[in-house]
């Protein structure tokens, strides 16, 4: 008896056993599946960026046009981040970390034409010795570079920085933004385009250029030239010419150049003049050859305006121009300080003109002048009534052997929209609009047109007609709505 429960229990030992250690087999097998499959799949991702993006403001997100540009390389081109991966992704280094990220899913868009590798210049210090000085190369620089140019960037381009101040006017940076998308798509531009253009400042009549809109061009890879008309020649080279708030005027010789550019080179010109441009006579004649008239008054708007009447808010016109610019009606272009223009003809001859912006029914103008300045901003007796032009697209057109030849001018009634401010509003499409613009009338060059992802809460721009709106029913409607309510439920209950 005693040896069958020995035996007995022998068998049930050796069944556990063997369960056991089948258990321990199959625990071990499933554990080194797991990280055999980790292993892949993290290879996998790090050599295709196939990680998810899961980030709340898409920061990893490569836009449509960057898209484009990478499935479309025809030559190899190579990215390089000049610090180690390891330091790339340490703790505390988050802002390289994105930014090496973002670039690593270039990669896979670009069918393997496009290569990113880390370089270590503190173990390998003669790699920057291949680039020049003043590219501003340093450890932790990005290059993007083919075999034709190269292109450097900090990280400090990547990210975009934002002043906040306190209420005793202390003045703190922080990031707003990050712009990795629009920095590496102008640099991928950069090194894969043909022959740069070319912009030329016309100087010499007091103009003045602001610096945030000279960078829209710098970042479409433009190469940017000064040109005072009394001495030389307007460049062969020039794909566009800006001529910004000048306050004195042309003469006949400087004139000229700017015809033969326009008329017989078939250049372009954005133009923009300012309430305190006074005395353009000759300046101002030669543009209403191309129907565009300039007059001494300030266009205002009671209601469709930021914060004051002068902040005016045209409309976008629906035309041809606008293909590609995509806008609604809540579409904030913000054109302050402009001066009422005029449009002479639709067309006359070789030359069209073309209505880009436009104010609404209850914008109107106001006379002023040196002596007589303006001091009321609201409508009086005597106001001329709106909807007036507030940018003008004027063309001249020629025809030989079967092809047409386009001049082009772009004429604003204030430099305004160009200001900083105006440019770096989030809410504002000044930026876009111009961008669109540069696009339009230099069509063998495509612009860059990306926008910074937002990293902070985003701040809205209303109208004056929509703060009055919602001023109304924060400060009436609602409460009365609401002791309304109450009223109802205080005699219901006193009456049970």
């Amino acid at each position: 008896m005693k040896k069958n429960k020995a035996k007995s229990l022998k068998k049930r030992n050796l069944k556990k056993l063997q369960y056991g250690s089948l258990s321990i087999a199959l625990t071990v097998a499933f554990i080194a599946a797991i990280l055999l499959g980790n292993a892949a799949i993290s290879y996998v991702t790090d050599r295709y960026s196939l990680k998810a993006d899961i980030s709340a403001e898409g920061l990893y997100q490569i836009s449509e046009q960057t898209e484009i540009m990478l499935k479309n390389l025809d030559q190899p081109v190579r990215a390089y981040i000049l610090m180690s991966e390891a330091n790339a992704y340490a703790a505390g280094n988050d802002y390289y970390a994105v930014a090496s990220e973002f670039l690593k899913r270039f990669v896979t868009l670009s069918d393997g034409k496009f290569s990113v590798e880390f370089i270590d210049v503190y173990k390998n210090p003669a790699f920057m010795n291949k680039y020049d000085e003043e590219s501003g190369i340093s450890a932790g620089s990005f290059i993007i570079e083919s075999d034709t140019r190269y292109r450097v960037c900090s990280m400090y381009d990547l990210y975009e920085v934002s002043v906040s101040y306190s209420e005793d006017g202390t003045a703190t940076q922080y990031i707003s933004g990050f712009q990795a998308d629009e920095t590496f798509a102008s640099m991928l531009h950069y090194v894969t385009t043909g022959e740069l253009p070319t912009v030329v400042q016309i100087t010499g009549h007091r103009e003045y250029y602001d610096e945030v809109f000279l960078e829209i061009f710098e970042k479409n890879n433009y190469e940017i030239l000064e040109c005072n008309l009394s001495m030389e020649e307007i460049p062969a080279s020039a794909d566009i010419i800006l001529i910004s708030s000048p306050k004195v005027d042309f003469t006949e010789a400087e004139i000229e150049k700017i015809d033969k550019y326009l008329r017989e080179d078939f250049g372009s010109a954005m133009v923009f003049v300012d309430f305190d441009s006074y005395d353009l006579d000759l300046f101002e004649l030669y543009f209403e050859e191309w129907g565009i008239g300039v007059e001494q008054k300030m266009v205002m708007d009671s209601a469709r305006a930021i914060s004051m009447p002068f902040m005016v808010v045209p409309y976008v016109q629906n035309n041809d121009f606008i293909d590609g610019f995509s806008y609604d009606e809540n579409t904030m272009i913000v054109a302050p300080n402009s001066r009422k223009l005029d449009v002479l003809f639709e067309t006359s001859g070789s030359y069209t003109t073309t209505v880009l912006l436009k104010t609404g029914d209850t914008s109107y103008a106001k006379d002023y002048s040196v002596d007589e300045p303006i001091s009321v901003y609201a409508k009086e007796d005597g106001d001329e009534t709106g909807p007036f032009p507030m940018a003008i697209l004027s063309e001249y057109f020629e025809w030989s052997n079967n092809r047409a030849y386009t001049g082009r001018v772009v004429f604003f009634g204030t430099s305004g929209v160009t200001n900083e401010t105006m440019l770096e509003t989030a809410a504002l499409s000044n930026n876009r609009f111009l961008t669109h613009v540069i696009n339009y009338i230099n069509p063998t060059t495509d612009t860059v047109t990306l926008e910074a992802r937002d990293l902070t809460s985003t701040s809205m721009a209303i109208l004056t007609e929509q703060a009055n709106v919602i001023l109304v029913l924060l400060v009436l409607v609602i409460p009365v709505i609401t002791l309304g309510l109450g009223l109802l439920v205080y005699m219901r209950r006193k009456n049970k």
